[in-house]
C-alpha cells in the first residue's frame, strides 16, 4: 500500500494551524447554530421533541425496572443487585437517547439534513438550491462497506482481546494501539506514543486515539448530505465529480490510501481542518444523556463551514477553497492555507464571544461529567471492596456444628446475636439480610428455628413454626420448600454453619427411613450397640447414598462391624449373640470411634427383642435357611413369594419333619398341586397354569400361616433376579393380575420389585398405582401422572433437568427396591 511521503516541519506547522482552525470553527459553529434564529428554528423543534421523548422513555424504564430491582433484593445480595439489575437499569436509561437519535438518523434523514442545509443557506442560499436538486444516494454498497469495515474492526478487536489477551497479556493493548495509529501523522503520533509509554497517561492516550478515529467517521457522517449527492452526480457521469474528490471525502479509505502516493503530500489542505472539526463534536458526544443531541448542532455547523471544509465546485460553487485537487502553485497554496483564518478573522465579535461561551459550556459539562464519573468510580470501588470482603468472608473456613432446637433459639438477631435459620435441618447464617430477618422485620418469626414447615406452607402460624413434621406436605408445598432451599444455598449463598440435632429413640423399623434418601431432611443415622448416631454432618461421605458404607445407613450395624461384614444376614440380624471375643473387641473399637466423632441422638427401642427387618431373598439365599444339618439354623418357607419363618415348628419343617422338603424352598406350586415332595414342582416358580381351585388351596395354607395357633413371622419376600420382560409381559405385574400379587416397575430399562417396600405407593390403592406393571421412566422424569407419559415411556428427548430428575428417582429406587431384571426390547 502506498504511503504518503514524510512531511517537512513547515508542512507540519501548516497542518497544525489548519487543525486548530477546524476545531475553532466547530466551537464557533455550534454557538452560531444555536444563536441564529433562522438556523435554530429548523432543528430546534425536532431536537426538543426527541429530548422530551428520551426523558419520558428513561423515566418509564426506571419505573418498569425499579419493582424488579426491589423484588430481586429479597433473593439476591445488595452487591449482586448493584452489579446486575441496578447497573442494567441505569445503562438502559442512559442508552435511550443514543438509540433514539441513532434510529432517527437512519430512518428520518431529512430531520438532520435540513439542519445542515439551514447552516449552509446562511452562506449561499443559491448553492443550497443547486445541491438539493441533485438526487441523494444514502444507502449503497459503498456505505454498507463503510459500516461493515467499522463493525468488523470493532468485532476483530473484541475477539482478539477475548482470545489472545489471557495468553499475551499487555502485548494485546500495545498491538491495538499500534494498529489504530498506523495512519496517523507524525505530528500527532509521537506525543501520543510517548503518553502511551507512561502508565499514568496511557488511558488518556488511548482515549485520544479513539477520538481521532471517531473524528474521521464523524466527518463522513456530517457531510453525508453532500457525499450522497456527489455519488449521485458521479453515477450520472457528471464531469465535475472526480474519483479523487470522492476519496478525499473519506468515501473509501482503501482507495484513498492507494491513491495517496500519486498526489503531493496532503495536497487537500482542508483534511487537517476537517479532523479538528470532527474531533470537537466527538468530544461533545461523550456528554452523558445530552451528547446524542450534538448531532443536530453538528449538522448545522457542518453546513455553516461547508465552503471552507469541502469542495462544492461540482454544484456550481465559485468558492474552490481548500479542497481543490489541481496542482496549486506555491503562492496559491499559501493563499489557500489562510482561507479559514481570514474567514474567522473577518467574523464579528459576537462570533468569538459565542465561541468562548461554547467552549466554557463544553468544559463545564465535561467537568461535571468528570465529577460524576469520579463519583461513579468511587461507588464502584466501594462496591468492589464490599464484594471482596464478602468473598473473603465466604471463603473463610466455617467450623460447622450441630445445634439442638433449644441451642438454635438464641440466634435470632436480638442483643447483637447472629441470625440463624434452619431449612430441612441445614442451618444458615442470614445475618447480612437483617433487614428481612432481624428484630421487627417481616420474616423475623423464622429466625432462630427450623422454619421448614412454615416456609413450605408460607405460614406464620405458631403451630407451623413450632412443628417439624413434614409428612403431610402437598406436592406444591414440597416444591415451595425446595425453592427456599435453592434461594438460601445457591442464590443468596448464605454460609452453612451446621445442622439441627434432634433427640429420639427409634425401633429398628423406624430407623430404616433415616438412610439419607427416604426422609425429606436427608438425615443419616447409624446404630451401634444400642445407640443411634447422627452421622449426617461429618460422616455423609462414608454413610451417605454415595458412601462406601451406605449399607449401614438407617440400620443397626453392630454385628456387621463386629464381623467386618457387609452381608445382609448380619444387617438383618444385628444381635450380638454368638460373636467371639475378638469380634467384641473389634466392635468396641468401632463404638469408641463413633462416640468420639458423632453425637448420640437416642437409643434402639427393645433392641434385643425387636424382630429382624423384612428383606428380599433370592432362591439361592432362601435355600440356606433350611434348618441346617445341625438343626440350629432358621427355617424359612416361601408361599406366593412371601417368606415366613417357621423355625418354631421345627418338628414339622425340620430335617425329620413331615414337610421337611419345603424348608428353604418356594412351596407355592407344590402346595397348589398337592405334590409336597416333588423336587421338580418345588424348583419351579411358574404359576401361570394353575386352576382357580388350586389357587384356593394356596389361600387355605396361608390362613394356617396367619392363624393365631401358627402365626409365623413374615421375614421378607422372594424375588426372581433374572427376569427379562417386554412392555406387554410387564403389564400383569401390577399387584392384582398375577397370583403372587407382585408389583414391578421399569425405570430406565431396569426392573424393580416394589411389592415389599412400595405397595402403599404403587399398589392398586396407592397414589402412583398407575405406574405398577409399566415403564415409568418418562412419567418420573416429567413428574407426570398422565397416561400419555406411560404409553410413550421412551426417555429419548428428555431435557437436562428432566434427566437429572430421572437420575434422582433411579438413585432412590436403587437404595430402596430390589433389582430383578431388565426390560427387553427397550430403545
Amino acid at each position: 500500500m502506498a504511503r504518503p511521503e514524510t512531511p517537512t516541519p513547515t508542512q507540519l506547522a501548516a497542518r497544525s494551524k489548519r487543525f486548530f482552525y477546524g476545531a475553532t470553527a466547530a466551537v464557533s459553529g455550534a454557538f452560531r447554530a444555536l444563536a441564529d434564529d433562522e438556523v435554530r428554528i429548523v432543528f430546534w423543534r425536532s431536537m426538543k421533541t426527541l429530548l422530551i421523548m428520551a426523558f419520558v422513555l428513561s423515566a418509564v424504564l426506571h419505573l418498569l425496572l425499579l419493582p424488579i430491582e426491589w423484588i430481586s433484593m429479597i433473593f439476591l445480595s445488595p452487591e449482586t443487585v448493584d452489579a446486575t439489575v441496578r447497573a442494567f437499569r441505569y445503562a438502559a436509561a442512559s442508552t435511550t437517547p443514543f438509540l433514539l437519535v441513532g434510529v432517527c438518523r437512519y430512518f428520518s434523514v431529512s430531520m438532520f439534513e435540513n439542519a445542515f442545509f439551514a447552516g449552509l443557506a446562511t452562506r449561499d442560499a443559491e448553492l443550497v438550491k443547486a445541491i438539493r436538486k441533485k438526487k441523494a444516494i444514502y444507502w449503497d454498497w459503498e456505505y454498507v462497506r463503510h459500516l461493515m469495515r467499522f463493525g468488523l474492526r470493532q468485532l476483530g478487536f473484541g475477539l482478539v482481546a477475548l482470545v489472545a489477551k489471557p495468553l499475551l497479556g499487555v502485548l494485546i493493548p500495545i498491538a491495538q494501539f499500534g494498529y489504530r495509529i498506523r495512519h496517523m501523522e507524525v505530528a500527532f503520533l509521537v506525543p501520543l506514543f510517548v503518553a502511551f509509554v507512561f502508565p499514568a497517561t496511557r488511558e488518556v492516550a488511548l482515549q485520544l486515539v479513539h477520538l481521532w478515529l471517531d473524528s474521521r467517521t464523524m466527518i463522513r457522517e456530517l457531510y453525508d448530505p453532500i457525499i450522497a449527492r456527489l455519488k449521485s452526480a458521479a453515477k450520472d457521469g457528471d464531469p465535475n465529480v472526480s474519483t479523487d474528490l470522492l476519496t478525499d471525502m473519506e468515501i473509501d479509505g482503501e482507495e484513498y490510501d492507494s491513491r495517496a502516493g500519486k498526489r503531493e503530500w496532503r495536497q487537500t489542505g482542508s483534511d487537517a481542518a476537517r479532523l479538528g472539526f470532527g474531533l470537537v463534536f466527538c468530544y461533545m458526544l461523550q456528554v452523558p444523556f445530552l451528547g446524542p443531541f450534538t448531532w443536530f448542532v453538528g449538522f448545522a455547523s457542518a453546513g455553516l463551514f461547508a465552503p471552507e471544509l469541502v469542495d462544492l465546485s461540482a454544484f456550481g460553487s465559485a468558492n474552490k477553497k481548500m479542497n481543490s485537487h489541481s496542482q496549486f502553485k506555491p503562492e496559491e497554496r499559501k493563499k489557500e492555507a489562510k482561507t479559514m483564518l481570514e474567514f474567522l478573522a473577518n467574523a464579528d465579535t459576537n462570533l468569538f464571544v459565542g465561541a468562548g461561551v461554547a467552549v466554557a459550556a463544553v468544559m463545564a459539562v465535561k467537568y461535571m461529567n468528570a465529577r460524576a464519573d469520579a463519583a461513579q468510580q468511587r461507588a464502584y470501588e466501594a462496591a468492589k471492596a464490599r464484594q471482596e470482603a464478602l468473598k473473603a468472608e465466604r471463603e473463610k473456613p466455617i467450623k460447622r456444628r450441630f445445634f439442638t432446637p433449644e441451642e438454635l433459639l438464641p440466634f435470632n438477631g436480638e442483643d447483637g446475636q447472629p441470625i440463624y435459620i434452619a431449612v430441612l435441618d441445614e442451618v444458615y447464617d442470614v445475618s447480612r439480610k437483617r433487614d428481612f430477618y432481624g428484630p421487627g422485620e417481616g420474616y423475623h418469626l423464622f429466625a432462630g428455628r427450623d422454619a421448614s414447615r412454615a416456609l413450605a406452607k408460607m405460614s406464620f402460624e405458631k403451630e407451623d413454626l413450632d412443628s417439624d413434621d413434614l409428612s403431610d406436605l402437598s406436592f406444591m408445598d414440597k416444591e415451595t420448600l425446595n425453592d427456599w432451599v435453592t434461594k438460601f444455598s445457591v442464590y443468596n449463598s448464605y454460609p452453612n454453619v451446621g445442622r439441627v440435632l434432634r433427640r429420639r429413640d427409634l425401633t429398628l423399623e423406624q430407623l430404616r427411613q433415616f438412610n439419607g434418601v427416604d426422609n425429606p431432611r436427608q438425615i443419616v443415622y447409624v446404630a451401634v450397640n444400642g445407640n443411634i448416631y447422627d452421622v449426617t454432618l461429618d460422616g455423609l461421605n462414608h454413610y451417605g447414598p454415595e458412601g462406601g458404607y451406605k449399607q449401614f445407613a438407617g440400620r443397626d450395624c453392630s454385628r456387621s462391624l463386629a464381623c467386618m461384614s457387609f452381608l445382609d444376614e448380619h444387617l438383618d440380624n444385628p444381635t450380638l449373640e454368638g460373636i467371639t471375643e475378638q469380634q467384641q473387641e473389634t466392635l468396641k473399637k468401632w463404638e469408641d470411634k463413633f462416640k468420639e466423632k458423632y453425637p448420640v441422638v437416642g437409643k434402639i427401642i427393645n433392641a434385643s427383642k425387636e424382630p429382624s427387618g423384612r428383606r428380599h431373598f433370592t432362591v439361592a439365599q432362601l435355600a440356606t435357611f433350611n434348618g441346617g444339618a445341625d438343626g440350629k439354623r432358621p427355617i424359612y418357607i416361601s408361599i406366593k413369594s412371601e417368606v415366613y419363618d417357621v423355625s418354631c415348628s421345627r418338628d414339622l419343617y425340620g430335617p425329620s419333619g413331615k414337610y421337611a422338603a419345603l424348608a428353604g424352598k418356594d412351596a407355592t406350586r407344590a402346595i397348589a398341586l398337592g405334590k409336597l415332595d416333588d423336587e421338580k414342582e418345588l424348583a419351579s416358580l411358574d404359576l401361570s397354569d394353575l386352576a382357580p381351585e388350586q389357587l384356593q388351596t394356596l389361600d387355605e395354607w396361608l390362613v394356617k400361616f396367619h392363624g393365631d395357633d401358627n402365626k409365623y413371622p413374615n421375614v421378607g419376600r422372594l424375588v426372581d433376579t433374572d427376569l427379562r420382560l417386554t412392555l406387554e409381559g410387564l403389564l400383569p405385574f401390577n399387584g392384582a393380575d398375577n397370583p403372587r400379587q407382585t408389583i414391578l416397575l421399569a425405570v430406565d430399562g431396569v426392573l424393580y420389585d416394589v411389592t415389599m417396600n412400595g405397595a402403599d405407593f404403587y399398589g392398586p390403592d396407592g397414589m402412583y398405582g398407575q405406574f405398577a406393571g409399566r415403564d415409568a421412566s418418562k412419567a418420573l422424569a416429567c413428574m407426570s401422572l398422565e397416561e400419555e407419559a406411560l404409553n410413550n415411556p421412551s426417555s429419548a428427548g428428555l431435557t437436562a433437568e428432566q434427566r437429572k430428575t430421572l437420575d434422582d428417582w433411579i438413585k432412590r429406587f436403587e437404595g430402596k427396591y430390589a433389582v430383578v431384571g431388565k426390560l427387553a426390547g427397550r430403545m
